[in-house]
């Protein structure tokens, strides 16, 4: 029987650490998952890197809309030249045109500049206009994954539309269905798709150590709350996967 495999998005060492002992089948590193993730720092890339367990890094350069300027993507460019020296196993990026469609110029020149390493298209994808349509350019890039809560708050309410896309994919793309995947809701997805992969934060709160009620904030009111990969959470949801 084919393993599914569970990839991990952590934006800490101590969390890809964590997350590989626990199991994780990949890891996905990232800064700032607050806003939804962005590009790691080269630090935790180098040390997490040191780990047997696969490593991908978000390219991402800031928050926001998915639609880059031509100096966002030559950072994007950049930042893929230098992180791909490092010996990370994938990239997970992708960008859009102002309609909402597949920016497949830039996009064409990231996969190249990955040289041949595995490519996740990000959630941008949710974000498409067109999702059956951007599906088929994504495999016509040659993207290895598709990371989709089936353009849905949660992959639960998009699981219409993560039929329809895996459905289409047949064996050419990995969908990797990804947002609010907890081990009740990959109980449901377990049921309703024929899943290969899932990707999940398993993150729980840490309990913040600052005098409580403090005026004083350092960026945006949403970076005041951290939260830490939690082992348990990683754990059960690999008993729903393994239980399949």
């Amino acid at each position: 029987m084919t393993t599914i495999k569970l990839e991990v998005c952590v934006d800490t060492l101590d969390d890809a650490v964590t997350a590989a002992e626990a199991g994780a089948h990949r890891i996905e590193l990232c800064s700032a998952l607050e806003v939804g993730g962005l590009t790691p720092g080269i630090g935790l890339v180098r040390n997490a890197v040191l780990s047997d367990t696969p490593m991908f890094a978000m390219i991402r350069p800031r928050a926001g809309d998915f639609i880059y300027s031509g100096r966002d993507i030559e950072c994007m460019l950049t930042d893929i030249e230098h992180l791909r020296a490092t010996g990370i196993s994938g990239f997970v990026f992708g960008a859009l045109n102002p309609d909402q469609s597949l920016d497949e110029k830039s996009l064409a020149q990231m996969i190249a500049a990955c040289d041949g390493l595995p490519t996740t298209l990000n959630r941008a994808f949710d974000l498409c206009k067109d999702p059956l349509r951007s599906l088929d350019v994504a495999m016509r890039l040659g993207f290895d994954r598709v990371l989709t809560s089936g353009a849905a708050a949660s992959v639960v309410d998009g699981l219409p539309l993560l039929k329809e896309l895996f459905v289409a994919a047949t064996d050419r793309i990995i969908v990797l269905p990804g947002g609010g995947v907890t081990p009740g809701t990959a109980t449901i997805l377990l049921e309703e798709l024929p899943v290969q992969e899932l990707h999940a934060s398993c993150k729980t709160p840490v309990v913040e150590t600052a005098t409580p009620g403090s005026d004083v904030n350092v960026g945006r009111d949403v970076s005041r709350h951290r939260y830490r990969t939690d082992p348990d959470i990683l754990h059960e949801l690999l008993n729903v996967i393994a239980s399949q």
